[in-house]
Order: C-alpha cells, then sequence, then structure tokens
C-alpha cells in the first residue's frame, strides 16, 4: 500500500470530504481494487465504495449475485487516461473533456452509466459544434447512439452544409 507523502502528513483536516476522496485516488491511499486498462494493461487503482456508490455497473460488479472475485480486473477496450478521466468525475466530479477525449469519455461513462458524465459529454458536444467538427461529432453521436445530438449536428450540417464539407 502506498504512503501518505510526508509533506501532506495532514491532508483531512479542514477539508472536505471531496478533497479527502481526491487526495486518496491521486494517492492510491487504502485503494481495493485493481484494473488493468487498455492494451498495455495500466494498473489503475480504486476504491470499490466510491465506484458502487456511484455506478450500478460497478454495483452489480461487486456486489451482484456474480461478484467480481479476481484481483484484477481487466478493462482492455478503455485506454487508462480516459479510464482516470471517469474516475476523477466519479470521486470529485471533475470534469476533463475536450474534442481529443470527449468521444472516449462519453464510451466509458455510457459503458459504466455514469450518468453525470454523459451528459457532461453530451453538453460538451452540443455546445461546441462548429463548421470544422460538425460532421465528427455527427459520426461520435452516431456510433454512440446520441439520437438528439445526431440531430442537433444534422440541423447544423443543413444550415451551413458547405461550410461544414469544405473543412
Amino acid at each position: 500500500m502506498p504512503t501518505i507523502p510526508s509533506a501532506e502528513s495532514d491532508w483531512q483536516t479542514g477539508k472536505s470530504l471531496m478533497e479527502c476522496t481526491e487526495f486518496m485516488l491521486e494517492n492510491e491511499i487504502a485503494c481495493d481494487v485493481t484494473f488493468l486498462v487498455g492494451e498495455a494493461k495500466d494498473e489503475v487503482r480504486a476504491h470499490k465504495f466510491i465506484l458502487i456508490s456511484r455506478s450500478p455497473v460497478f454495483s452489480a460488479m461487486f456486489c451482484g449475485a456474480m461478484a467480481e472475485t479476481e484481483e484484477s480486473i481487466s478493462v482492455p477496450d478503455i485506454h487508462a487516461d480516459i479510464f482516470r478521466t471517469m474516475l476523477r468525475y466519479m470521486y470529485y466530479d471533475k470534469e476533463n473533456i475536450d474534442d481529443g477525449n470527449v468521444s472516449e469519455v462519453l464510451y466509458c461513462a455510457k459503458k459504466y452509466c455514469i450518468a453525470g458524465l454523459s451528459e457532461a459529454c453530451r453538453e460538451y458536444l452540443s455546445k461546441n459544434i462548429n463548421t470544422t467538427n460538425a460532421c465528427l461529432f455527427l459520426q461520435i453521436a452516431d456510433k454512440l447512439d446520441e439520437q438528439d445530438l445526431c440531430q442537433e449536428c444534422l440541423t447544423y450540417i443543413l444550415e451551413d452544409g458547405g461550410g461544414c464539407f469544405q473543412s
């Protein structure tokens, strides 16, 4: 188990629950589950308590009739940085979404039924549709079965089709 950095020996006093859970995640304090994430099988450690409390998928995974008993859980279809982005949202509601990761974060959020993060991704996509990305966002929305977002993208493309297809 990792030790607490000496400069941060009093990381609980006067801190909010969110600040404490952030510190525990980032410093891997008392983690009780390890994920092997992506093709490289990067180790990502977390706390079942947080995962269970924020996701019905993780709740079923750890508490259901066929609860996971393996020491390490393989997650080959998600990159480690995307999985960590999801964890940061689950632990302390931090959204780190941009054009470069929004499709993967939305996929991850939908896979683990993290409704708030899914909504944040949809909102990001919706607010950032422009001529250079409307077709890409349409492709993302279609791939992830986001019908309302598909309609928004199609509407945008119909309004400025020439600009969209030129880009």
